[in-house]
């Protein structure tokens, strides 16, 4: 059982890393502010749907927004509160991008969440 386990969590693992890697190297700056990111670590690739909660897009190459790590934190903040407003108000650069890129892979998700309930609602309200 333990080894099972383990290649299971190895397996994860392999998957994440390919995951950042790809982002990692085309992360240049940040899609609200437009600052340059000149070394880019895993902070500044925001999963728009948090990996934590929804497993089955953690490692979807179209669930993520480059952002600095001031704005990373206050756009998970704002997300987890289901803030979508506020999301639209204080991130006009990149919120509408992040929507189009959850409308490419919604239909992948297999959690039923708060979060992905929230955002189906939202963007139905909003024609997005």
């Amino acid at each position: 059982n333990r080894k099972i386990t383990k290649e299971k969590s190895t397996v994860k693992q392999d998957k994440r890393n390919t995951y950042f890697k790809y982002h990692l190297e085309k992360c240049t700056r940040s899609e609200e502010s437009f600052k340059q990111i000149s070394e880019p670590t895993r902070a500044n690739i925001c999963h728009i749907l948090p990996k934590r909660k929804y497993i089955s897009v953690q490692n979807n190459l179209l669930n993520f927004i480059y952002l600095d790590l001031e704005e990373h934190s206050r756009f998970d903040l704002l997300l987890d509160s289901l803030r979508f407003l506020e999301l639209e108000v204080e991130f006009p650069n990149s919120w509408e991008l992040a929507c189009k890129r959850i409308n490419m892979f919604i239909d992948d998700v297999e959690e039923n969440g708060i979060i992905i309930r929230g955002l189906k609602k939202y963007l139905n309200e909003k024609d997005l």
